[in-house]
Formats: structure tokens, sequence, C-alpha cells
């Protein structure tokens, strides 16, 4: 009498590394190309970011500069980037196994968690120029982009985690 394992089959290996891949890929992209981002995490759990004073060279759209535009967009291309992967990562796995589900569920929170600390340094900047120089409609558009930005990351992230794990479909054995 064998015992039966609950070894996973070769498509379900495969499922797992596309689904990891896919989730692990911008992100390691967004850190490789976007030298800036590899200081936030650590930087905004810290309180490091929250305690320096406001910098005018902040202030503006200079790609080449620590600014306000180029972050905003930075984080919205690359959050982008993100989300779509994870759309396509949700697609793979969600005819899966619970536990394949789960860890699909947490790596997504995970990159949700990161992608909203990236956004949090230049809606801080924009709080910060605000309350230094004052209210103007580019500086409203700004706060309102970051609002948006967050709402759109955690909403987008909280339905694919949601829509994956109420998924009832089991592997056909």
């Amino acid at each position: 009498m064998k015992k039966e394992t609950n070894r996973p089959t070769p498509k379900e290996v495969l499922h797992a590394a596309c689904m990891v891949i896919l989730l692990a890929l911008p992100v390691f992209t967004m850190f490789w190309i976007w030298r800036d981002a590899r200081r936030v995490p650590l930087g905004v759990l810290s309180g490091v970011l929250f305690q320096m004073p406001w910098n005018i060279v902040h202030a503006g759209f200079c790609m080449d500069q620590p600014t306000l535009g180029k972050w905003y967009f930075l984080s919205t291309v690359f959050c982008g980037m993100w989300m779509f992967c994870a759309f396509g990562a949700s697609r793979i796995c969600m005819s899966s196994s619970p536990t394949m589900r789960r860890v699909f569920a947490s790596l997504t929170i995970c990159g949700t968690f990161l992608y909203l600390l990236v956004l949090t340094v230049p809606f801080f900047w924009t709080l910060q120029y605000i309350h230094t120089m004052g209210f103007t409609h580019r500086r409203l558009i700004a706060l309102a982009w970051g609002l948006v930005g967050y709402i759109i990351i955690v909403m987008l992230s909280g339905i694919l985690v949601r829509r994956v794990l109420k998924n009832k479909k089991e592997i056909e054995s």
C-alpha cells in the first residue's frame, strides 16, 4: 500500500513560477531602472522622509532631478506595469490550488504596500509644497493625482486578491 503524496504537478509548478515572475519582474525592474526608488521603503518606514524640510529642488517636472513630476510620472508608470502583470498573474493562478491562490494574495499585498510607499514620497512632497508655498491649480492637481493613485492601487489590488481568493475552481484531478 503506497501513500499518496501531494506533490505539485509540472503544470502547477509552471503556473507558480510564471505567477512569481510576473509579480516580481516589475518590482525588480523598478529598482534596477529607478535608482532613487531603492531608498524609499526604508526612508518612509523609518520616518526619515517625514523629518526632512521642504526643498525647492523638488518643485516642477524635470526628469533628471528628484522632482514631484518625475516621481509621480515614474511611480505611475511602474505601478501601472505592476498592475498589468498582477492581472496576468491572477489569470494564471485562477484555476490553481488554494495554496497558490493564497501565495498570489500575499505577494499582491506586499507589492501593493511597496507601491503605496513609492507613491508616498511625491504625495508628501506635494503636501509640504502646498504648506510652504500655498495652493495653486497645479499643486491641487498633484495632490489629486496622489489621492487618486492611492485609491486606484488599493482598489485594483483588492479586486484582484478578492477575485482570486473567492474562485472555487480547482485543478482537474
